[in-house]
C-alpha cells in the first residue's frame, strides 16, 4: 500500500494597509488605513510622504480615512506617531473618516494634543471633509 502525503503550503498575502489618497489639493496630505497596521507600517509608508510633503508646502493639511476598526494598541502608538509629525511641520486642520464606531473614540482622544482644526466625519462626508480641509 502505497501512502500519498499532500502538503499545502499555504501564505499569507498581505496588501497594502496604507495607500496614499491621490487627486488631493496640493496642501492637503491624505491617506487610507485598511485593516491593521503597526508602527512600523506608519513609519515606512506615512512618514517618508509626510517628509516629501512638506518639501513642496511646509504647512499641510491632513486627511486620514480609516476604513476598519484596528487593533486596540493602534491609539497608542498613533499618537506617538502624530506627535512626530507635528514636530517637524506645522498644520491647521486635520480630518478622520470613518464609519467605524469603535474607532471615534481613540480618534476623538487624538484631539487633545493636535495643534489647530480637528473634525471627523463619515465615509459618506468625504467630500465635505476635503472641502473642510481647504477653508480658511
Amino acid at each position: 500500500m502505497v501512502k500519498k502525503l499532500l502538503i499545502f503550503k499555504i501564505t499569507k498575502k498581505r496588501f497594502n494597509m496604507i495607500e496614499k489618497l491621490k487627486n488631493l489639493p496640493e496642501s492637503v496630505l491624505g491617506f487610507t488605513i485598511h485593516h491593521r497596521i503597526t508602527k512600523s507600517d506608519f513609519k515606512k509608508l506615512i512618514m517618508p510622504e509626510v517628509s516629501q510633503g512638506i518639501e513642496k508646502n511646509p504647512k499641510l493639511d491632513f486627511l486620514y480615512v480609516i476604513d476598519n476598526e484596528t487593533d486596540t494598541s493602534f491609539s497608542v502608538w498613533f499618537e506617538d506617531a502624530i506627535r512626530k509629525v507635528q514636530n517637524i511641520c506645522s498644520w491647521n486642520k486635520t480630518a478622520f473618516i470613518t464609519d467605524c464606531e469603535g474607532m471615534i473614540k481613540p480618534v476623538n482622544n487624538f484631539q487633545k494634543f493636535m495643534k489647530g482644526d480637528f473634525k471627523i466625519f463619515k465615509k459618506s462626508e468625504e467630500q465635505e471633509a476635503i472641502a473642510w480641509l481647504q477653508t480658511p
